[in-house]
């Protein structure tokens, strides 16, 4: 079992892997679930990655696959913790491979079951056991698809993705169309008691350790509803629903989106502090605002004269301590911006050191 320390370690040393196609894996593997059923799902994948097109991407999944199913061997039951596997060419170099597998019995349980392959490691549920945050759980219906995630301080986490064959509408009429919209019930139906089931396991976790805050529900109105109204949702789970926004997308983008549309239910939380604070620093810059200032020497200078209202830093500059000190001494806040963040990345276009001022400062460039 990994110590928290070494744990850290090991994440930023994943983090920092990048490859040119999804071909990195991430395995979780939470505690009590069958190992035998993860070599059934691998098997499976590594059948359907015959289906890639492109030669190298497949080669590189099926090596991915193949060390993780080999480093499944060992293990007869899954540890008391669980088990994470992360596998994959790290190779820069389009010419060499360099397949690594890193196999993790981490210090506390996961709460999460996720297969994926990625252009990155999916690091966020182990953060989450250093961090030991409160979450937010986040859903997307629709009645052929889903997508769960969570929202942890500024990091939003895809856990999973789901599907279903849902026969689209007849426009044919008589028995015929009333026999088909049956079909066609019973297929939604079956979906949204799996996707009931399939919350559970990524939800009730948090509960048992009081840090789900409550769960935003988003998707077209009709299919939201329509969950809702059945007995699809596990009453532990429906007590902590606390939104519903109508949003129009699935996956990473979709889970964005019912963000953007949950500011008034998040009002007070960090990645919606973190997005309106990003957004008023570039928009005044954009409009050649005299009270924002950025760069090390304009911060510099701003922060002599006291005109410092609130200081952006993005979370890899190693200064952060010494502007924390800064902002005491000061009398401005210092906020932190994560790396992660699509409005952090947006950040570190310029520099990733900002800040709202007060009162114009004199001889800005």
């Amino acid at each position: 079992m990994i110590s928290k320390s070494k744990l850290k370690n090991l994440i930023d040393e994943l983090k920092n892997y990048r490859a040119n196609a999804t071909v990195l894996l991430s395995l979780y593997i939470p505690p009590e679930y069958p190992i035998s059923k993860v070599m059934q799902q691998l098997v499976e994948e590594y059948g359907t990655a015959d289906n890639i097109k492109t030669k190298k991407t497949r080669q590189d999944v099926k090596s991915a696959i193949s060390r993780a199913m080999e480093a499944l061997k060992n293990y007869r039951k899954t540890p008391e913790n669980g088990l994470v596997i992360f596998s994959g060419n790290v190779s820069n170099d389009p010419g060499k491979d360099d397949v690594r597998i890193w196999v993790i019995e981490p210090p506390e349980p996961v709460t999460v079951r996720i297969y994926r392959t990625e252009k990155y490691f999916i690091t966020g549920p182990l953060e989450e056991i250093l961090e030991n945050r409160d979450v937010y759980g986040i859903v997307i219906v629709e009645k052929d698809q889903a997508t769960i995630g969570l929202l942890s301080g500024k990091r939003l986490i895809l856990l999973e993705e789901l599907t279903a064959q849902v026969p689209g509408k007849t426009r044919a009429g008589g028995q015929s169309a009333r026999r088909y919209e049956r079909l066609r019930e019973q297929a939604v139906h079956e979906f949204f008691k799996r996707l009931g089931e399939h919350l559970k396991d990524a939800f009730l976790p948090y509960i048992e350790k009081n840090r789900l805050k409550g769960i935003i529900i988003g998707g077209p109105a009709y299919a939201k509803e329509d969950f809702l109204a059945g007995d699809y949702i596990d009453y532990r789970l429906r007590d902590r629903i606390i939104g519903l926004v109508d949003t129009s997308y699935q996956g990473e983008y979709g889970l964005r989106e019912v963000l953007e549309r949950s500011e008034s239910i998040l009002k007070e939380h960090e990645y919606i502090i973190e997005r309106r604070l990003v957004e008023d620093f570039i928009r005044r810059v954009v409009t050649g605002d005299n009270k924002v200032a950025y760069g090390r020497n304009e911060i510099e200078r701003a922060i002599e004269w006291g005109a410092i209202d609130v200081l952006l830093i993005s979370e890899d500059n190693p200064e952060i301590e010494r502007f924390k000190v800064l902002g005491n001494e000061y009398g401005f806040d210092v906020f932190v911006v994560s790396k992660e963040t699509e409005e952090g990345q947006r950040f570190k276009s310029f520099g990733g050191l900002g800040a709202i001022l007060r009162f114009p400062i004199s001889g800005q460039n």
